[in-house]
């Protein structure tokens, strides 16, 4: 028997008729981004509603139109999640969150920026597999604890270099 995704999605939130929570918004937009394969979601202030778009294989493509009231709400959300001052309308600022989808772990880097109509926000998603490699995988199994902790150390360089080939 299939489990069924119990998480609705983020066009079914939209389209409801009462006021939705923007915790309950961003999840969803999220979830669907994550799982349509999107490397970035973008929520642009228009004059009477949002725009909500997503980058997949390189292109933006519109995701869904919200109310403004959902729209400041799922602005608000991710600023709260991101832990950026909302009371800084006039800047741009950025941040950062982490959460989980089908138990992979994501980060999402939001930016936040003031427009003439209202903030809008870009979010980078990067997925903790999104690189599908082990340091073993790449030749480097000998010297793995190594890299590991050349690349967890708070500060440092690591060089990498090959033999260039005459016949390049």
């Amino acid at each position: 028997m299939e489990s069924q995704n119990l998480t609705p999605s983020f066009s079914q939130l939209v389209a409801q008729p009462t006021d939705v929570d923007g915790l309950a918004l961003l999840e969803a937009l999220i979830n669907d981004a994550v799982l349509a394969g999107a490397s970035d979601i973008h929520v642009d202030a228009l004059s009477k509603a949002y725009r909500v778009r997503l980058r997949i294989d390189g292109s933006l493509a519109d995701a869904s139109m919200v109310e403004r009231i959902a729209g400041e709400q799922l602005i608000r959300a991710f600023e709260v999640g991101a832990q950026i001052d909302s009371a800084t309308s006039r800047l741009a600022l950025d941040g950062r969150m982490a959460t989980e989808v089908n138990g992979v772990a994501q980060e999402i880097r939001v930016a936040s920026a003031p427009g003439m109509m209202g903030k809008k926000i870009t979010a980078r998603i990067l997925s903790s597999n999104a690189f599908g490699f082990d340091l073993s995988n790449i030749g480097l199994a000998d010297a793995s604890e190594t890299v590991r902790e050349a690349l967890n150390a708070g500060n440092g360089l690591i060089l990498v270099s090959a033999v260039l080939d005459r016949n390049r």
